[in-house]
């Protein structure tokens, strides 16, 4: 969760991910990683039944039952970070050895409780993993995107994220590359780069991930500053293993009349810092 006291300015983190290319970066207060969503169609019915040997299994396109709505399932991916959208707050989250599978579910935007109570959670060789968090992502207030929390580690034989539904639990595997990245996880070190003073320009700033890892790592990171108080900012990255990407922050900031100190917090799950950005009087404005 968030952490406010100024901490230190470079953090490693060994987490499992892999998602196919670079992730969204537009300079929008909902970027996040988002899965690709299904467009087979199937209904619910399409799902393998039940079995003695566990849950259904089903497979991006099906339609899922949730209760409240009927969703279709998205493409699974996995993040390093997830970064959990409830206004006006935005929780970034991070555990240590464990990754977050994550997925869209398309018409779960229908049913508002499913952002305070996710139907999602996780199943490790063949055993449901009752340590698993569980948190959602919000457009408009309406839920669109969940994840789960999944250990990593080189034991791991099989694994799927679970949907609870009207008709029990639902079992959506991992692919062989997701199952892969788990067992061979990132390194990611994070380094802030914030400057002290801005002057005769716009407010940016930047996170520089470094992957060291086996695996590719999707970091996703929030940020916002005190000069307005139910905005934040959002940045995530794929960072191919042997690479370096970084995550640029450009909010808006006021830069009119006199200058003036901004306190800026950048929360990447796993840690944080808080920074004080002197702003130098410019007849000009920031973007967004």
């Amino acid at each position: 969760m968030r952490r406010r006291a100024l901490l230190a300015s470079t953090a490693v983190v060994a987490l499992g991910t892999s998602t196919a290319g670079c992730v969204d970066t537009e300079a929008t207060d909902t970027d996040q990683p988002r899965a690709t969503d299904g467009t087979s169609g199937r209904d619910a019915t399409a799902s393998t039944a039940p079995t003695d040997d566990g849950p259904r299994t089903v497979e991006v396109g099906d339609a899922v039952d949730l209760g409240a709505t009927t969703a279709e399932l998205g493409s699974l991916s996995l993040q390093s970070t997830f970064v959990e959208r409830q206004w006006p707050m935005w929780d970034a989250h991070g555990r240590d050895d464990h990754a977050f599978v994550v997925v869209r579910l398309s018409g779960a935007d229908r049913a508002r409780a499913l952002a305070r109570d996710p139907p999602v959670g996780v199943r490790v060789d063949g055993e449901r993993y009752d340590d698993s968090d569980a948190y959602s992502r919000t457009d408009g207030g309406r839920p669109v995107e969940f994840a789960a929390t999944i250990p990593t580690g080189d034991d791991v034989d099989s694994a799927a994220l679970v949907l609870r539904t009207t008709t029990g639990d639902a079992r959506y595997p991992l692919d062989d590359d997701l199952l892969a990245t788990l067992r061979a996880p990132p390194e990611l070190t994070v380094t802030p780069d914030v400057p002290d003073v801005v002057t005769d320009g716009p407010l940016q700033y930047e996170l520089v991930v470094e992957n060291t890892g086996d695996g590719p790592g999707t970091l996703v990171a929030t940020s916002t500053h005190d000069a307005i108080h139910d905005k934040w900012w959002t940045r995530g990255e794929t960072v191919a293993p042997g690479d370096t990407a970084s995550l640029t922050f450009e909010p808006y900031a006021p830069t009119e009349g006199d200058g003036y100190e901004l306190e800026i917090v950048l929360d990447w799950g796993l840690d944080s810092v808080t920074r004080t950005v002197t702003i130098e009087n410019d007849e000009g404005t920031t973007t967004d």
